[in-house]
C-alpha cells in the first residue's frame, strides 16, 4: 500500500509539471496548471515525508534502558521535594495482613519488617510477583512507591523498570492494554517507535516490554475509583498477561477483604504509623536547626503524646519539615497541650501560606493572597471534574458559560479575515468591500470551528499515516478544506475574469487548507511527556499551519502577479486606472513580489487563524482570559503552575499535574467560598 501511494504522489507530479509547462508555454488559460503545479508541491512534500529513512529501531532492552533513565530522573526529583531522600531514605514500617498469601513473595519474607527488607525482597524475588501496599491517608504509600522505583531503576540493577500508572486515570470503556499504552505514551512517548500508540493502536514496543517481562506497572490508588469499579479492575488486573507481576496501592480500608481474594498470589501489607523515635530522626536529619529542640524535647519525653501521634506519617513529617524550614516552628501551645486532630489540621492549612511566603517564593509576582484563591479554585475544579489529573486542555471546562466561546471563536475570527481582506483588496482600492468580506467568511468560519468542536493537543505530523479517529480527521479536514475554498473563490470572483481562475482558487486554497489540517495528530511527545511540551508542540503545529498556507500563498500570488494586467476584472482595472494605482505601474517581476506577499499574508492568516481558534492552546488562552476577568486564576496561568510545582505544592505526572497530597487539595475545598462551588463541564 506504501508503495502504491508513493507511485500515485509521482505521477502526480509528473503530471503537474508537464501539465503547467505546456500551458505556459502555449500560453493558454494557465489557472487549471497552477492548481496542478500546487498539488505537485503538495506531493512533494508527502513524497519526502514518507521517503525520509528512519533511524534504526532499538531494541526492547535498549528502550528499557532509556526508560529506566528517564524514571530514574523523575522519581529522584520527586523524592527530594518530599524529603524522603536526603540525608537517608526514610524509613517506613509494614506488617503482613490477615489476607497475606502462604507461597510466592510471601513465604520469603517475614511477617513485619521495615520498607528497605520490604523492598529488598520484593526486587530480588523472580517473576511473576505481586505486593499489595495499603494504607491510612497519609501513611507513606506514594512514599513507598518512590522508594522501590528508586531501588529498581539504580544503574547496576537487574530488574524491570517500574512505572507508575494511577487508576484514576483509567476510563471506564477502556480496556487494560488500551489505558496502560495511552498513559505510558503520554508520560514517555519514545516508547512508541511506529506512531501506531498515537493512532489508538497499540505500541509494537510497549507490546515487546511486557512480554519480555521489562515493565513493572504500580497501580497507584485503588480507592481513587468510583467503589462499583474497584472488583472489575482488580478481576482484570489478576488475569491479565501485562499484569502477572505488580504494586497496588489503596487506602485501607477501601482495599477490603472481598477485593482481596480476587488477586492470586499477592502479598497484603499495611504500612505502620512512625513512632516517635523514627519521626526525630527524621527531622535531624534534614534540618538540625535548634528551633527544632522544644519539638524533639516533646518527642522524647512523650513517646505516645499527641504531638508523637500527629507526627507518625510521612506526609505530616513533610509538613512539618516544610514548617521550620521556612521558620514557622509549631507554636508551643500546640506542642503543649494540642490534641492530634488539631495539630494535623494546622500542619495542612499552615503548608500553603508557609511555601508561598518562604525563601523560595517570589511574592512580587505572585501575591500569597491571588496565589490561594487560584489553588483553591484548582482544587474546586479538580474536585467537579472527577479526576486528579489538571490538564491544561481541558480547563476549558470550568467556564460555567456555554456562549463564551462560540463567541470568541466568531468575532476573533471575523475581525482577523477583516484585517487580512482589508490588507488584500486596500491595494485596489476595496477597502470596505475587503473589510465587511473578511469579517463574513472569518464568522462563518468561526462558526464552522464551533460545529466541528475542539482539538486535542497537537503536533505536527507531516505523513498521510493512519489516524487515530480517520472519520472525525476527515471531517475536520472537509470544515477546513470547505472555508479555504469559499475563501479563494470568493476574492478570485471579486478581483478576477473566468470562472476558470475561481474554480482554480478554490480547488487550490481548499486542498491547502484541508492537507494542512490533515497534517495534524494529537500530541505524542518524543521524550518524557511535560505539560510544557504539549503545549509547546500545539503552538508549534499552529505556527505549522501558518507556514504552510503562505508557502501556498505565496506560490498562488506570485503567479496572480506576473498575469495581473491580462486576468483583473475589467470593471476593477478601470476603476483604478481612474484613481492611479501605482500596483499597476509597476514592472511584472515587481508585480509577482507583490502578489506573492499579499496572497502569503492572506492565505498563511487565514488558515494560520483556523488553525489557531481550533487549537488546544487557543482554547487555554480563551479559558485563562476568562478564568483572569472572573478573578480566579492569572492570566498566566501555566507559569503559576510550575511555579506551584517548584514551591512543592503541585507535582506533575506526565503532562498533568496533580496536587501533592489529596488532604492539601481538600484543604483548599474546605476553605472555597460559596460562591465558587461548582463548576458545569461545558463542552466549549
Amino acid at each position: 500500500m506504501r508503495r502504491l501511494i508513493i507511485t500515485l504522489l509521482w505521477l502526480l507530479l509528473a503530471v503537474g509539471v508537464v501539465a503547467g509547462a505546456v500551458a505556459l508555454l502555449l500560453g493558454e488559460d494557465v489557472e487549471p496548471a497552477v492548481a496542478l503545479v500546487s498539488a505537485a508541491v503538495s506531493a512533494v512534500a508527502l513524497l519526502v515525508s514518507l521517503r525520509t529513512s528512519s533511524p534504526a529501531r532499538e531494541s526492547a532492552a535498549e528502550r528499557a534502558e532509556k526508560l529506566r533513565v528517564k524514571v530514574r530522573a523523575q522519581v529522584t526529583r520527586e523524592s527530594a521535594r518530599r524529603g524522603i531522600w536526603e540525608a537517608q531514605p526514610m524509613v517506613i514500617r509494614w506488617r503482613a495482613t490477615g489476607l497475606r498469601t502462604t507461597g510466592g513473595l510471601a513465604a520469603e519474607l517475614p511477617a513485619a519488617g521495615d520498607s528497605g527488607e520490604l523492598i529488598t525482597g520484593f526486587t530480588r524475588h523472580r517473576m511473576p510477583k505481586r505486593l499489595v501496599v495499603t494504607g491510612e491517608p497519609g501513611s507513606g504509600k506514594t512514599s513507598f512507591a518512590l522508594l522501590l522505583t528508586l531501588a529498581m531503576t539504580e544503574p547496576a540493577a537487574v530488574a524491570p523498570v517500574p512505572v507508575t500508572l494511577p487508576l484514576s486515570s483509567w476510563l471506564p470503556e477502556e480496556t487494560l492494554h488500551a489505558w496502560i499504552n495511552r498513559r505510558l505514551l503520554l508520560d514517555y512517548g519514545f516508547l512508541d517507535d511506529s506512531r501506531n500508540g498515537s493512532r489508538g493502536g497499540p505500541s509494537p514496543m510497549v507490546i515487546e516490554l511486557f512480554e519480555l517481562g521489562l515493565l513493572l506497572p504500580i497501580f497507584d490508588g485503588l480507592d481513587e475509583l468510583a467503589e462499583e469499579r474497584r472488583a472489575p479492575v482488580l478481576a482484570t488486573l489478576n488475569s491479565d498477561t501485562w499484569s502477572r507481576s505488580f504494586v497496588l496501592t489503596s487506602r485501607t480500608e477501601q482495599f477490603t477483604p472481598d477485593l482481596a481474594r480476587l488477586l492470586d498470589g499477592a502479598l497484603v501489607t499495611t504500612l505502620q504509623p512512625l513512632d516517635a523515635q523514627a519521626a526525630a530522626l527524621y527531622l535531624i536529619d534534614r534540618d538540625g536547626s535548634e528551633a527544632l529542640a522544644p519539638l524533639l524535647d516533646e518527642l522524647t519525653t512523650r513517646p505516645h503524646g499527641e504531638v508523637a501521634a500527629a507526627l507518625s506519617t510521612p506526609l505530616m513529617l513533610f509538613l512539618t519539615l516544610t514548617q521550620y524550614r521556612n521558620n514557622r516552628p509549631l507554636p508551643a501551645e500546640l506542642l503543649r497541650d494540642g490534641a492530634r486532630l488539631r495539630i494535623e489540621r494546622h500542619l495542612v492549612s499552615a503548608f500553603i501560606p508557609a511555601v508561598l511566603t518562604g525563601p523560595g517564593a517570589d511574592p512580587s509576582t505572585w501575591r500569597p493572597a491571588v496565589a490561594q484563591t487560584t489553588l483553591r479554585f484548582l482544587s474546586q475544579y479538580l474536585h467537579d471534574s472527577g479526576s486528579g489529573d489538571l490538564a491544561w486542555w481541558e480547563m476549558h471546562r470550568a467556564v460555567r458559560t456555554r456562549a463564551f466561546f462560540p463567541i470568541v471563536r466568531v468575532t476573533g475570527g471575523g475581525l482577523g479575515c477583516a484585517i487580512l481582506g482589508a490588507i488584500l483588496f486596500g491595494l485596489f482600492g476595496l477597502l470596505q468591500v475587503g473589510l465587511a468580506l473578511g469579517f463574513a467568511v472569518g464568522s462563518a468560519a468561526g462558526l464552522v470551528l464551533t460545529l466541528i468542536g475542539p482539538d486535542a493537543p497537537r503536533q505536527s505530523a507531516p505523513s498521510i499515516r493512519a489516524k487515530k479517529n480517520p472519520w472525525r480527521s476527515l471531517y475536520r479536514s472537509i470544515g477546513f478544506g470547505l472555508v479555504g475554498a469559499a475563501m479563494g473563490g470568493i476574492d478570485s470572483a471579486l478581483l478576477f475574469d473566468g470562472k476558470s481562475y475561481v474554480v482554480a482558487h478554490a480547488l487550490i486554497y481548499g486542498l491547502t487548507f484541508g492537507v494542512a489540517r490533515s497534517l495534524h495528530e494529537e500530541a505524542i511527545p518524543k521524550e518524557a511527556g511535560t505539560p510544557e511540551g504539549f503545549l509547546s508542540n500545539d503552538r508549534k503545529a499552529t505556527a505549522y499551519s501558518w507556514g504552510l498556507g503562505a508557502l501556498a500563498g505565496a506560490l498562488v500570488g506570485g503567479i496572480d502577479g506576473v498575469f495581473l494586467g491580462t486576468r483583473l476584472s475589467q470593471s476593477l482595472k478601470e476603476a483604478l486606472q481612474t484613481h492611479q494605482a501605482w500596483g499597476l505601474g509597476l514592472p511584472t517581476w515587481q508585480q509577482a513580489i507583490l502578489g506573492a506577499f499579499v496572497s502569503a499574508l492572506a492565505a498563511g492568516g487565514g488558515l494560520g487563524l483556523m488553525s489557531q481558534a481550533s487549537s488546544a492552546s487557543a482554547r487555554f488562552a480563551t479559558a485563562r482570559l476568562w478564568f483572569a476577568l472572573r478573578g480566579r486564576a492569572p492570566l498566566r496561568l501555566m507559569p503559576f503552575l510550575e511555579y506551584a510545582y517548584d514551591l512543592g505544592i503541585l507535582r506533575r505526572s506526565g503532562p498533568y499535574y496533580q496536587f501533592r497530597h489529596q488532604m492539601i487539595s481538600d484543604h483548599l475545598l474546605a476553605t472555597a467560598p460559596e460562591p465558587a462551588r461548582a463548576f458545569k463541564n461545558s463542552p466549549a
